[in-house]
């Protein structure tokens, strides 16, 4: 829409032209990539996990959600990550499952006052397992659909086609993790997922 606006003026700023179709590029591929990488783990055979370094995988996630986050009006907290976070698995199936957290958890504050907007990203160490917390100030999760949450086809959005959370059960499950969600007592929910430390960080 941007350039086509751009496109209508009477001297077009080919530079911001050029960025935009970049940054249409740029998406194009990402969106590529997750097809194909979620179409090799539906397959499982075509599985191919490696050694990855999860404070990468955390860090490109945030960069790409930085924009929206920012635009809703949510404060993100990001806490101090250890090092040496190397797991096994497939870089873009944990980005999917980052991504996913992140995003139900932007969608439950959409009807929260701006200003008490938050976003929590916690990854810690528990001897040979990483922990990934994602904790919002939402709405939290009804209590009748707290234990079927990561079920196909269950959802609390009005529009969501509860499919999200079960591929994110199924990535993470695919890699001998777990995957749990809570409510906050504070209101909000939390999401979690264990993975297992790389044989060299575990040792």
């Amino acid at each position: 829409e941007a350039a086509e606006i751009l496109l209508s003026a009477n001297t077009p700023d080919q530079d911001q032209l050029k960025e935009i179709l970049a940054d249409i590029r740029r998406d194009d591929h990402r969106a590529v990539g997750i097809i194909k990488h979620l179409r090799m783990l539906l397959k499982q055979g075509e599985i191919d996990p490696q050694d990855i370094d999860l404070t990468d995988v955390v860090t490109d996630t945030l960069t790409i959600l930085g924009p929206h986050v920012a635009e809703q009006g949510i404060t993100l907290e990001v806490e101090p990550m250890p090092a040496n976070l190397s797991v096994r698995a497939d870089s873009v199936h944990i980005q999917q499952v980052l991504f996913n957290l992140a995003m139900n958890a932007i969608d439950a504050m959409q009807n929260i006052p701006a200003g008490e907007r938050k976003l929590r990203l916690r990854v810690s160490r528990r001897d040979t397992d990483v922990i990934v917390s994602i904790e919002d100030t939402g709405t939290g999760i009804p209590e009748d659909k707290l234990k079927s949450i990561f079920e196909p086809f269950v959802t609390t959005k009005q529009q969501g086609t509860g499919l999200g959370l079960s591929i994110a059960r199924t990535i993470i499950g695919t890699y001998g993790g777990n995957i749990w969600a809570e409510n906050r007592a504070g209101g909000g929910a939390i999401f979690c997922f264990t993975l297992s430390l790389a044989r060299a960080e575990a040792a």
